[in-house]
């Protein structure tokens, strides 16, 4: 049995000893030479298959598709985090090809910003070239975008904005409220009106302009673009009107439209109308309503 074995080594032995120089498995012809493109002379002074994952560069530097180079002379895949760069010093997404041929990450904050000065979401390229932070208040716009191009915080491409807006030093603010620049498309929040000159007030409430869509709240009337109370204005005002006013926990609407109603037309019937004992008696008294307010605690 063991000279059987042996006989069989040595016939391997003999097989291997008679591949031809220069080919898969012979001996490198002199100059590390392989006699095939697709071949690669070892350290071991072999010819032997390259270009693939993990296998020697062809040439010193050539590798299948989709592979690259790398600085121990090996094949490995290319494009991602410390990787050799592709074909063209390309890398993937999220990477930069580095002067020495190596993918590193970028669009991070604190990482160099990716190709054509990009980087991740709510980041942008600073002045060094460094990704930092966007879109909040008191950061820069995000992707370099122009005035009014924020939403919920962070620049974006479509120009809406809902509650913020790049100012005009390309950092972010708010917008919508009272005495607040006005949202993008010189819109503001409800309860706001943008005025002349770009800022939101308060609408809908006596005294107040009417609100974008010509209404007041409650049953207030729009009177010359101001909300005003329309007894006032005028004593005819149908009282019917106050059937329509909102009722609330916090004491309803309606029973102080049925007070001033009662009041400017002097009709103390109306009063009766009032759900609010408290109210309904300043009501019959012929009290101002205008003399008090509702505290709440």
């Amino acid at each position: 049995m063991m000279k059987r074995i042996l006989f069989v080594l040595f016939i391997l032995l003999l097989v291997a000893s008679c591949q031809k120089a220069g080919t898969e498995g012979g001996k490198c012809l002199e100059g590390s030479i392989c006699l095939s493109d697709d071949l690669a002379c070892n350290h071991e002074g072999k010819c032997v298959h390259c270009g693939s994952v993990s296998e020697l560069c062809c040439g010193d530097t050539s590798c299948d598709e989709g592979l690259a180079c790398n600085e121990y002379g090996y094949c490995q895949t290319c494009g991602g985090y410390n990787a050799p760069c592709c074909e063209g010093d390309t890398c993937n997404k999220g990477y930069n090809c580095m002067p020495d041929g190596i993918c590193e990450s970028c669009g991070w904050e604190g990482q160099p910003c990716c190709e054509n000065a990009i980087c991740d979401s709510f980041y942008t390229c600073g002045p060094d070239g460094l990704c930092i932070p966007c879109g909040h208040i008191g950061q820069p716009c995000c992707d370099d975008q122009t005035f009014s191009e924020c939403i919920d915080g962070a620049c974006v491409q479509d120009n809406t904005c809902q509650n913020q807006i790049c100012d005009e030093t390309g950092g972010c603010a708010d917008c919508g409220l009272g005495d607040q620049p006005s949202c993008e498309g010189n819109t503001c929040w409800s309860g706001y009106v943008c005025t002349d000159n770009g800022t939101c007030e308060n609408c809908g409430w006596r005294g107040y302009p009417v609100c974008a869509d010509g209404t007041c709240d409650g049953w207030w009337q729009n009177i010359d673009d101001l909300c005003e109370n329309p007894f006032e204005v005028s004593p005819e005002a149908d009282a019917s009107l106050c059937d329509a006013a909102e009722e609330g926990h916090n004491r309803s609407q309606r029973d102080w439209c049925f007070w001033y109603a009662a009041f400017h037309k002097q009709n103390l019937t109306l009063c009766e109308r009032i759900d609010w004992e408290e109210m309904r008696g300043k009501c019959l008294e012929m009290e101002n309503p205008d003399d008090y307010h509702i505290m709440y605690w």
